[in-house]
Formats: C-alpha cells, structure tokens, sequence
C-alpha cells in the first residue's frame, strides 16, 4: 500500500515527501552532571556510571577513570567524586575498556564491556591496595545493565538480526519478535517496499503510530509515518525497542520508539559478502494451494500449476566494509550495498474483454444477464422525454430488437460502420482477443492469462567517524535508496510499453550529521542534525498498451 497522488488525466502521478529540511533533532542538548550526578543518555547514546570503592566498601574520591572504544580507540577520561561515582554520558553504543587508578591502589582494567544504545548503565569497580604499575585485567565479556533508568526495552544485536530467520531481510522486520508488537495495516512484513515495514503497532497503538529513528534522527515520513529509508540489515549494529516508560526526549509516538544504529568503521579492515535466496524449487506449496485440485481446461498444466505454487525468485545480496581511512588520525568509514531482484508471475484473474463480433460493432449475439438481447440506441435521436420532465430518451437503432431473448438474436442490432467513433474503435484495438469460451449467455469472463513482472532495489549505506580527540568526535552517514521499482505484470497489452512505464518508483535518503563535544567531565554538547527525502512515482496501473 502506498499514498497516492494521482493527477486526474495524467497516468504518472507523483507524491513528494518534503525535506524534513535540516531538522535539527537534538541541538545544542546539554546533558549536565554535577556533584555527581547521573545524567542518562540522550538520542541513541549509552551512559555509564558507577562507584570506585575498596575492599571494605569504603569509597574512594579522585579516581582517574579512562573508558576506551575498543574498536576506534576514543577515549573518554572522568574523575570519581567525593562519593566516589563516576559518570561518562553520550557514549556510542559499542565495546569498551576501563581503567581506573589512584594513588596507593593497584590499577584495575577491564576490557569487553558492552554499552547498548538507550541504556544507562552500571558498573561498580573494586581496587586493591598496592602500587599503581601493578594491573589487574579482568578480559570477560560482559553486558553492562541498566540499572539507572525505568525504561522497558529490548536489544536486538548485530548477531540477532543476521541470523534470526526473516522473509524480506529488513531489520524493522524483528520488531515482531517482541511481545507489544503486532502487525499493522500493512499485514505480515513480506513485501520488498520499505514503506510497508513501518506499518507495526506496538502497546496497542495505531498502526504507524511508533517513532522509528536511524542514529538517533527522525525515519518515518511527517504526515502519514511511511518509513524513509531502511539500512541493509547487515549494516546495523543494534536496534532497541521501547515500548513503554521512554525518556521525555523522545517526542512524536504515540506507541513505542525503535532506534536503529548503524555500524562504524574500526582501526582494522572488515567486511562481507552475501546473497540470501528464494526459490519456489525449495519452498512448500501453501494449504490453499495443496487445496487446488481443479484447473480451467483452457489453461495448460504449466500455468494450473503455477497456480498450486507459483513460480517465485528471490535473490538479496551484498556486501560491506569497513575499516581506517587514516590511522594515525582515528578517521574511520563504513560502506556497504544491497540489491534486491524478485521477478515474479500472477494471474489476472477472469476478466472480459470484447469479443471480435463487439468490436467492429454487432451487438446482434449480446446478451444481458437476464437474457434479454442487449439493444443498442442511436444518440442522434437523444430528446426530451414528455412524460418525465429533466429526463431524456432515445431510440433504438432496430425497434424490432427490443425483447428479443436468448438464443433469438436480431441481426439489426448492429452500430452503423459510419458511424464508429475511430479514437473509441483504436481503444478497442488495444484490449486482447478473448481465450476462453465465457458465460454461454452473456459472453462475460473470457479472459484470463498469467503475465509477469518484477522487483528490484538497490540501496547503500555510508559513514565516516572522525574522532578528533578525547573532548571532541563527529560522524557522518548517508543511506539511499536509489531505486525501489515494481515493474507490473501486462496482462492486456502486447509487453510493448517500456518498463520505464511499468515500474513504480520510490528513491529515498536520509542523511545524519552527529558533533560531539565534551568540554569537561561534566559536560557534554551533543549536536544532530538531520535531513531525508522520499520521492514517490506512482502509476496507476494501465495493465497494457496506452498508444
């Protein structure tokens, strides 16, 4: 489904989402703590807090704290207070290592710690009484919870949203997977349109009623809630769920929040490639088509059987890498492509289409339902009707026709070959011969034909990470979908037309500017800015020939 536009007259109708123009979604956000503390985190940041203390418990104040991103080596640096916490806010969700040291206290490291975007985390250190050059390293894994917020949320992971099982690799897709969701006005997310994909409820709310952000920034189209843009699954890092208890910064849902966060580049090369596939060889016939046991004698076995199970192609592949642009510089990118190509078959159903006798204009055989022969008038002789004021009537162009019933025909029932309209007589040329036999009264439903078509996409998902130094970092990332084209099967035509006529297209973008500035440890200047557009070309679908 997808909002129209139509221009009466015109088959090509376009729909013109505006920009959200620069929107600046958190600007100038300060997240302030002072005297200790906790701030939690904003957009689609984590926050991390704790206490230093001893082994009798005992706090300790003015412990230097390093908290670095394992993957791009940014560094954020704290001082524990008088209470002995520590605070370090607008984190990006990633792997981390701590280091605390103090005076008169071994320093304690601990490597592999997970931060999740939305989480105010916590995480408690313990030093030992000793010299400061000795280290104790504790190496792992471990998911720092949210201890410090009452949001309600799940986490899907890189590692989720690769491999859990999805029919259209789309990571809103997953949004599914949790328990306040259920499909919207779109049903099953099945089809390969990213609008379709925004249409869940979550909490009981409207369908599309959800704030569906991308980086921390706006996704979803102002005034109907039709998703931008969605990133290639494999270019997620993670993406959060909130249904219920959401901080006051989020704004515009009614439902939920679902946060998607792209992937960044690291010190190291990385990347992969992939084609995930369909195929009707491989898949099960449905019940209705197990059901199916009888086919119209005018069709041939191929086409009864495509209607058992149809014949089906998908192919979604692509790739991605990321890696250092320059090292010593901490500038890092992420790059990744996917494409989609779904050719397809459907039938047109029964249709009716003219027969050869109705277009050169003999109606002599044509029947109503009732079985009454279908008399045709002549308009010249249109005049006001005496008995019924602002009425008109007309006459036949064979009086003796009228009440004529099956099988009698009348051979006067016949449009005058002079008299044929040429721009109607060319509309008919257009429309196929009937192939199948039809009501043996009325001649209605004497077509039918299985045509083709298919869909394609192709999108890519870019990101550069600067990270200046420790008070100051800045991203930038652009998704685009340069085309998402469903090219309608000819059911009427001859296949002539172009498929540029054919293809309903969708190309969309949306771009985010993150600047992240840390003045002081209690500090922290966030800037994000954002900009996105949806084009939407949308055909009326002519099902043949237009010339």
């Amino acid at each position: 489904m997808k909002k129209c536009g139509n221009t009466p007259g015109s088959p090509l109708a376009k729909v013109r989402f505006p920009y959200f123009g620069l929107i600046i979604s958190t600007i100038l956000a300060f997240t302030l703590t002072l005297d200790g503390d906790v701030a939690f985190a904003q957009a689609y940041t984590a926050s991390l807090t704790g206490v230093v203390t001893d082994s009798s418990g005992a706090a300790i104040p003015n412990v230097s704290i390093m908290l670095r991103n394992m993957s791009t080596e940014e560094a954020r640096t704290t001082t524990s207070g008088p209470d002995g916490r520590y605070s370090l806010v607008q984190l990006a969700p990633a792997t981390y290592e701590i280091e605390a040291s103090a005076k008169g206290f071994k320093t304690y490291d601990e490597k592999n710690i997970t931060l999740l975007a939305e989480r105010a985390a916590e995480l408690n250190l313990t030093l030992q009484v000793g010299e400061s050059s000795t280290t104790i390293s504790v190496t792992a894994p471990v998911i720092a919870l949210d201890t410090q917020s009452a949001t309600q949320s799940a986490t899907l992971t890189s590692t989720m949203m690769t491999e859990l099982p999805m029919d259209v690799r789309n990571p809103l897709a997953l949004v599914l997977t949790q328990a306040a969701a259920t499909v919207g006005i779109f049903g099953p997310p099945n089809a390969p349109f990213d609008q379709t994909f925004s249409g869940f409820t979550l909490k009981g709310s409207r369908s599309m009623g959800s704030a569906i952000l991308l980086d921390g920034a706006p996704d979803t189209a102002a005034d109907w809630g039709g998703l931008l843009v969605a990133p290639s699954t494999e270019s997620v890092t993670e993406m959060q769920v909130i249904d219920n208890t959401y901080d006051a910064q989020f704004g515009k849902t009614e439902g939920g929040v679902v946060n998607m966060v792209t992937k960044s580049g690291s010190s190291s090369f990385h990347g992969e490639v992939y084609d995930f596939l369909r195929n009707d060889n491989l898949d099960a016939s449905s019940w209705s088509g197990n059901a199916f046991t009888t086919c119209d004698p005018s069709l041939t076995k191929q086409q009864c059987d495509s209607l058992k199970k149809p014949e089906f192609k998908r192919n979604q592949f692509g790739f991605n890498v990321g890696g250092p642009m320059w090292n010593s510089r901490h500038l890092y990118f992420f790059g990744a492509y996917e494409g989609l190509r779904q050719p397809f078959s459907t039938d047109s159903g029964v249709q009716t289409v003219p027969t050869t006798a109705q277009r050169n204009g003999d109606f002599s055989a044509t029947y109503n339902p009732d079985g009454g022969l279908a008399v045709i008038y002549d308009p010249t002789t249109t005049a006001p009707d005496p008995n019924n004021p602002g009425q008109f009537i007309r006459q036949p162009v064979d009086a003796s026709c009228v009440g004529v019933k099956f099988p009698n025909t009348c051979a006067g029932n016949i449009v005058p070959s002079g008299e044929i309209n040429k721009v109607g007589q060319a509309v008919l040329n257009l429309f196929p011969q009937p192939n199948l036999s039809g009501d043996p009264i009325t001649g209605e439903n004497n077509y039918r034909k299985v045509a083709s078509g298919n869909t394609l996409s192709d999108r890519f998902d870019a990101r550069v990470d600067w990270i200046h130094n420790e008070k100051h970092s800045m991203y930038v990332r652009w998704s685009s979908r340069l085309r998402q084209n469903n090219n309608t099967p000819d059911f009427y035509g001859n296949g002539a037309e172009s498929s540029a006529f054919k293809s309903d297209k969708n190309p969309g973008y949306q771009g985010v500017w993150g600047n992240t500035f840390t003045p002081s440890p209690n500090w922290v200047l966030n800037v994000l800015v954002e900009s996105g557009r949806w084009n939407e070309s949308q055909i009326s679908p002519a099902l043949g020939r237009l010339t």
